[in-house]
C-alpha cells in the first residue's frame, strides 16, 4: 500500500524525493520522474539519483505543480518540523 511518506526518504540529514531526479546539468537539472532522459546532459533516470526536497521546494515554480503538492505534503507527515532555514 502507498502512503504520502512513500514520496520522501531521509539518508542522513538529507530528505530526498522519488517524484524528481537530477542530471548534470548546471540549470534546469530537476526533472520529474515521468522523464527518462535529459535531453541536454543525456543523462537517464536510471543513472540519476533523486532530488533533494529543498531543491525542489526552492524551485517549486518551475516544476509540476501537483508533484510538489505531493512533496509538500509528505514532509508535512514525514517531518512536520521540517524547514528549508537551516538553523
Amino acid at each position: 500500500m502507498c502512503t504520502v511518506t512513500d514520496f520522501v526518504e531521509q539518508v542522513g540529514d538529507i530528505w530526498l524525493t522519488p517524484l524528481f531526479w537530477d542530471c548534470e546539468c548546471e540549470d534546469d537539472y530537476i526533472h520529474s520522474a515521468s522523464e527518462e532522459l535529459c535531453y541536454a546532459c543525456n543523462m537517464a533516470r536510471g543513472e540519476s539519483p533523486d532530488s533533494r526536497v529543498v531543491d525542489v521546494l526552492k524551485y517549486a515554480d518551475l516544476l509540476s505543480e501537483d508533484l510538489v503538492s505531493l512533496v509538500e505534503s509528505a514532509m508535512t507527515v514525514a517531518a512536520p518540523l521540517f524547514s528549508m532555514i537551516p538553523f
